[in-house]
């Protein structure tokens, strides 16, 4: 057999399916078995672990991790052993299989894949390429009561780039993570309390602990005492221990000593690194993003250029190094890819190197890192700049090097300057640079010459009418503009399925002069049907968006910036209250002439079961009783 699995397990229900059903093309494709040790699970978690694999264990829990984990060691068949939690899922495991069915596997002693720790609701995360995978022989251990690792975990080893995204510290309140990390940190501190000849990273561990219990101070102590005990036996654990303390320091945006630490950490002794090491690319993102904010911009230029370098060789396993089974990124996650190249590009402009600009921005991967919303918009915005500075020619290239999200982006900031007379020639040039291979825009560009041609109220709302049936709105957040300055017909925008009046709304307060205006002074006293909701909605919104814009002016002042707004969404709702009572009177009315007919033609049993119907919804009619008189 070539692998065994092992897992330990304690009320692990809400993720453990999702972690095995993510797993089963390792032991469907590979000679493997599955062991899992339950560790006093009081829910459903052996029920479920049942259903994958009929080798389970159990453990009488002793407040050690390693212990639990080696009693699967112990009835491991496997050639190897891969280690797993139940709070880890895989997006895919092709790579560890090609791993092991390739026969590649005969040439390392050891890999590691990359678990993602999902910190927050928001998706935010850090990385580490955990040492889970090891040739079995009988002195494979597990060793030390938390955090555990491989003791034959060593040379040569296989980096996977398989990643297992890690819930176990995604925590729903403060009190959860405290908790957790309280628990840990008992079981270290008894570790350390016992001897004075240390496994390195148990001071990287204590220190993560006394972070998440907001024990900064003594967080520090261990990080300082880890520099000066790994330094003076030139341990390799000593890159990472420099990193966290950079990376508290840039934390706490103390830049300067953030820097004077990444330059302690590039002037290590040769021992420890004898040349580039994995962990330079989240040394070099601090130190290039603390030369940004304290406005070194030509320093931090050549240091964000040499991240780039460095971030490309570790992800195409160029360059790896054994630090990579403990160091956990932050600052050079791939979430953060993107937020360091628009710093990048800026130094660039500022520098007027226009020529790099243009070469990274089309040589680098950007679409590969493009998760980060607020990120894609930004490049969109420096991209824009970009092109203002050195003219169209190359506007196509670099849109073909943004995702479809950012070329989205791109289009709203030129289609949003058509607006303003002073940027409308430049926006205009852009868009016929890109509408050649774009049918959409050149048909916006169409409808845009109706509407600034004078072209009158009725064509113009046709052509809109037809644009929007034609391409949809999902990526025009600028129609509104259109509609209100031109007082057309919002009701064009019901049709749309697919538009977001709230992401509209707010482009269009942000970058259209003259939007508040516009809506201030549309026509809602000819409003009606289903214009009223989306109009409320709209009205509502820019409140929202100008009571921002006045945040810190006196509760007078900003009282009259939405006077105008304000009086709008008065008029609509007393024209949609108004709508409403003439309906149900219109009802009410229809109902008592039926009332009154059956009680012409004789129909009694009619007209009183009707009556009866009529009274549970309007009760106080003063009619009701002139029609039972009738009835007598």
């Amino acid at each position: 057999m070539i692998l065994t699995v092992g897992m330990i397990v304690k009320n692990e229900e809400k993720y453990l399916e999702r972690c095995l059903t993510a797993i089963k093309p390792i032991l469907e494709k590979v000679d493997s078995e599955l062991i899992i040790t339950d560790t006093g699970s009081s829910d459903g978690t052996v029920g479920t672990a049942k259903r994958f694999t009929d080798k389970i264990l159990y453990f009488d829990w002793i407040n050690d991790f390693s212990a639990a984990r080696n009693t699967g060691i112990e009835k491991a068949r496997g050639e190897w052993f891969m280690s797993l939690d139940a709070d880890e899922i895989f997006r895919s495991c092709d790579e560890i299989v090609d791993f092991f069915v390739s026969g590649e596997y005969r040439h390392y002693n050891s890999a590691s894949f990359i678990v993602r720790n999902i910190t927050d609701e928001n998706g935010d995360y850090s990385d580490t390429a955990v040492p889970r995978l090891t040739r079995l022989s009988k002195e494979t251990r597990f060793v030390g009561a938390v955090h555990e690792t491989l003791s034959t975990f060593g040379l040569p080893v296989k980096f996977l780039g398989s990643i297992a995204d890690h819930y176990g510290y995604n925590f729903s309140d403060k009190e959860s993570a405290r908790k957790k990390a309280g628990y840990y940190y008992e079981l270290l501190k008894g570790r350390y309390d016992k001897s004075n000849i240390y496994d390195p990273v148990i001071f990287l561990q204590l220190y993560d602990c006394c972070v998440l219990l907001e024990q900064k101070e003594e967080a520090n102590m261990y990080l300082d005492e880890g520099i000066k005990y790994c330094s003076g036996k030139k341990l390799n654990t000593l890159s990472v221990l420099y990193c966290k303390k950079a990376y508290g320091h840039f934390l706490d945006k103390d830049y300067k000593e953030a820097l004077n630490i990444c330059e302690k950490y590039f002037a290590m002794d040769k021992a420890v690194r004898p040349g580039e090491l994995t962990a330079d690319k989240e040394v070099l993102a601090i130190k290039a993003v603390s030369l940004y904010f304290l406005g070194e911009y030509a320093a931090a230029e050549k240091t964000y250029a040499r991240f780039f370098d460095v971030f490309e060789r570790v992800a195409d396993g160029r360059l790896q190094t054994i630090d990579t089974a403990i160091l956990s990124v932050n600052l050079s996650s791939d979430s953060s890819w993107l937020s360091l190249l628009c710093q990048f590009i800026h130094c660039l402009m500022i520098s007027r190197k226009y020529d790099e600009a243009v070469k990274y921005l089309r040589t680098l991967p950007i679409r590969s890192h493009s998760e980060n919303k607020k990120a894609v918009a930004e490049l969109a915005e420096l991209v824009y700049g970009l092109l203002k500075d050195i003219g169209c020619e190359k506007a196509a290239e670099l849109a073909e090097a943004l995702d479809s999200r950012g070329r989205n982006e791109l289009l709203t900031l030129a289609f949003c300057d058509i607006y303003s007379a002073e940027k409308r020639a430049f926006a205009k040039e852009l868009l016929i640079s890109l509408s050649s291979s774009d049918k959409r825009i050149s048909g916006k560009l169409k409808l845009y010459e109706l509407f600034f041609g004078g072209c009158g109220q009725e064509l113009c709302e046709k052509a809109l009418k037809e644009y929007v049936q034609a391409y949809g709105a999902e990526n025009d957040p600028d129609l509104p503009m259109l509609i209100f300055s031109e007082k057309i017909s919002i009701g064009v925008l019901a049709k749309a399925s697919d538009f977001d009046i709230k992401q509209s709304v707010f482009i269009c307060c942000r970058r259209i002069e003259g939007f508040f205006e516009a809506v201030e002074n549309y026509p809602v006293k000819a409003a009606g049907g289903e214009e009223l909701d989306i109009l409320l909605s709209v009205i509502e919104k820019c409140i929202g968006m100008k009571l921002l814009k006045y945040n810190n002016a006196s509760d007078t002042e900003k009282q009259q910036c939405i006077k105008k707004l304000f009086e709008q969404k008065s008029i609509l709702k007393e024209r949609k209250s108004h709508s409403a009572l003439t309906e149900f009177e219109q009802l009410s009315r229809s109902i008592k002439a039926n009332i009154r007919s059956y009680i012409a033609a004789g129909e009694r049993e009619k007209a009183e079961k009707t009556l009866c119907e009529y009274e549970k919804i309007n009760s106080r009619d003063p009619e009701i009783n002139d029609l039972r008189m009738l009835m007598k």
